[in-house]
């Protein structure tokens, strides 16, 4: 399951949230963010224990800006509001859930 982030206020609840949250930076017309949002979909779908949204840089610039994305699609894993990692560009399902495990095994430590 992919969510989207839609109302003001909401990107920050969504992170401060205990458990691991990823959320995908795209933008509108932006041909990468359209190949990467399936594959968080699906990822989303396979793995309940990290949720999962999308959040509109053009929407919301001020968040965006907040954690420095200058290039869509941008990836950040969060948990109870910290980012513990970030991917920048197109990523395939298996990259994905490995980059999340190996963020999650930081945090574990």
């Amino acid at each position: 399951m992919l969510l989207q982030i839609m109302l003001p206020g909401q990107f920050e609840t969504v992170i401060q949230e205990p458990g691991p949250a990823l959320v995908l930076f795209v933008g509108r017309g932006c041909p990468h963010c359209q190949v990467v949002k399936p594959t968080v979909r699906q990822f989303g779908a396979e793995r309940a224990d990290v949720r999962c949204y999308a959040l509109d840089c053009d929407r919301f610039e001020a968040e965006a800006n907040q954690h420095r994305i200058r290039s869509i699609p941008t990836i950040i894993l969060f948990n109870g509001g910290r980012a513990l990692a970030r991917h920048g560009g197109e990523i395939s399902r298996g990259a994905l859930g490995k980059f999340v495990d190996k963020a999650l095994g930081r945090l574990q430590s």
